[in-house]
Order: C-alpha cells, then structure tokens, then sequence
C-alpha cells in the first residue's frame, strides 16, 4: 500500500510529538539523592532539575545527551569536592554534544571545575570560582589524555555566560581541534591568565566576553572589537552592580537575551530585582 504524502506528513508529525513527550524531568533530590544518580537515571533529552544546595562529589554526564540544571540559578545551587582529587567537579568525556548542558550552578573549590574530552557540551549561567589547579584552568578543553599533559582533540564546547574568578590557574584552556564558542563571559581576578587558546585553528567565536586583571589576559589569541577588559564591579555573590559596563555589553542577538527580555549581560547573573523568579520561570 503506497501512502499519500499528506499521511505520511501526518505520521512523522505523530511519531515527532510522541518521542519528544518520552523526555521526563528528574528531580534531585525529590527523585534522585545525588545530581550523579540523577543522570545515571536519565535517558537522552532528560532534564535533570536540581533544588537549591550544596552537592559535595564529582559528576560525569558519561555520554548522557541530558539537561542538568538548577532550578533557582548559581547562586543558590553549589557543586563542590575534594580539591585534593585530582579530577574535575564536573566531566565529559564520553562524546557529548551540545545536547548535553551544565546550567546554573556554582562549581566551588574543586582541582578543576569543567573538563571536556573529546566532547562539546553547553555550558552556561554557571559561577566557577576558586579552583585549585595551578597547571591548567577551571574550563579545560582538549582531545585524551588527562592535563596537564592532555592532547588535541575535537572538543568544541559552548561557553556562554559565566562567571569565573579568582582560580588559582586559568579561567578557560582550549587544545580543541575544532573552534569552542566562548562568549557573553566574565573571566576576571584569575591568578595566571583569562584564555588560552593552544590550537592554532581559526577562526574561533571569541567575543562580548570581559577578561580582566588576571596576571595575562589572553594566551595565544586576541580578544575582538566585542569584548571589553574592564572591572565588572560586582557587589555581593559576584552579582552585577547597577554600574557595572558588562550590563546590556552581551551579543545583542535576541537568542541571548536576559531571563526578561532585556539584551544579555556578560556573566552567570544577569542585573534583575526578580532574578530568582525570572530564572524559575523560564526553566
């Protein structure tokens, strides 16, 4: 029996709507006790939604395509570890793609905050702050191999808008053989340096990013005409103050824009009163 093509729409449409109402969202810790039970139970384009915080231990997303995000933004919801373990608060190494994100959460005190392995998740509206690898940074990119003597590889991440300061390395390293998107960033108060690009691939989407007063800004590459080197002034958990250049300095593409409709600030809190209750509502 041949079908009509208007069947056949029909029945795409049907199959579409069905697999994308199989996503489930899994609470932590209503569901699950750990953000790490959490995405061991979840399948492809789960969402992991997390409560308010703190979460001691290291996660790996071990290839799951999932959301793991807080459900009231960095400054409530804290993943922090051993320092001494050599092993970064937050892993993908097991191919990701931008499928899988890491939204809204603090990384605290961990030896790294974020390693990408041959993978290239989302990354955004986090804080990472004070991590403790002096021979790499909080962000690290790069192919096998574990720093500070990982290889190239593709591992071509999205960063977009966080906050990452006084670490005791750098803020973002890249060995990517493929360009990372890194923009709408703060990256600033870092006790060697802001970015490294290692790869000498181009061109990479570096822009509307603040690096700042880290001991060398920029390793390898140059900021463009977007981005700015200025004092973010924050006030208090790394929150913008009223006065603050990185408000409305973001890619002004409404793709980017604030929780409330207003073009993007730069960094992981953008400057609103109702903050908390614009973030919950458009989880």
């Amino acid at each position: 029996m041949r079908l009509s093509k208007e069947l056949i729409i029909l029945v795409s449409l049907l199959l579409g709507i069905a697999a994308s109402g199989l996503s489930m969202t899994i609470s932590v810790p209503m569901d699950q006790p750990t953000i790490q039970d959490g995405i061991d139970a979840a399948y492809d384009y789960d969402t992991v939604l997390v409560a308010p915080g703190t979460y001691e231990g290291h996660i790996n997303f071990n290839g799951k395509l999932v959301v793991v995000k807080s459900i009231y933004g960095p400054l409530e919801t804290i993943i922090t570890g051993d320092a001494e373990v050599y092993s970064a608060l937050v892993t993908f190494n097991n191919n990701e793609t931008q499928d899988a994100v890491l939204e809204g959460f603090t990384l605290l005190e961990g030896w790294l905050g974020v390693y990408c392995e041959n993978s290239a998740p989302t990354i955004k509206y986090n804080i990472l702050r004070d991590q403790r690898t002096t021979e790499w940074a909080a962000i690290c990119l790069a192919g096998p191999g574990y720093p500070p003597s990982a290889g190239f590889g593709p591992a071509q991440a999205v960063i977009v808008n966080n906050t990452i300061v006084n670490c005791y390395g750098g803020g973002i390293s890249s060995f990517s053989t493929e360009p990372p998107i890194i923009k709408n960033n703060i990256i600033a108060f870092n006790s060697k340096y802001g970015i490294h690009i290692q790869s000498i691939l181009l061109p990479i989407d570096l822009s509307y990013n603040d690096v700042y007063d880290n001991n060398q800004n920029y390793i390898n590459t140059v900021p463009d005409s977007t981005s700015i080197s200025d004092d973010p002034d924050f006030t208090y958990n790394y929150r913008l103050s009223p006065a603050s250049p990185c408000i409305d300095a973001g890619d002004p593409d409404p793709y980017y824009n604030d929780f409330d409709g207003s073009r993007n600030d730069m960094g992981a809190v953008p400057l609103s009163d109702s903050y908390l209750a614009v973030y919950n509502i458009n989880f």
